[in-house]
């Protein structure tokens, strides 16, 4: 009901030539909503306590899309921290294969000798 009104007093001024204060029985020129002072003053109230909610929210959004893009930030950081601890693991896990692999051979040929020296 609050925005029909404002709108009502908004697009009435905006379409009328003229402001004109009217007193009960006056005649007027134009059609248009007239108001009590009291209701105009709850309307212009309203509004501004609209356009500082504006304001508010404004801001607020502001802040939300610097906090999203810190967290942005912290998330690659993140990402390319477990990127490197996964290739970390990888060339662990790589290393650790050969030296195996290298461990077992050694010792086949080491009890390969060793037999073939007790057989002579």
């Amino acid at each position: 009901m609050k925005i029909l009104l404002i709108f009502l007093l908004i697009t009435n001024i905006c379409f009328a030539e003229d402001i004109k204060v009217v007193k009960k029985d006056d005649k007027v020129p134009f059609d248009g909503v007239l108001f009590s002072k009291e209701l105009e003053k709850s309307i212009r109230m309203d509004m501004q306590i609209s356009e500082k909610k504006i304001d508010m929210l404004t801001k607020i959004n502001d802040l939300n899309e610097k906090e999203i893009n810190i967290l942005t930030k912290r998330l690659e950081i993140h990402q390319e921290k477990t990127r490197e601890i996964i290739d970390r693991e990888v060339q662990i896990e790589n290393s650790t294969f050969w030296r195996n692999t290298i461990y077992f051979i050694s010792g086949s040929l080491i009890t390969g000798l060793i037999s073939y020296g007790i057989n002579r």
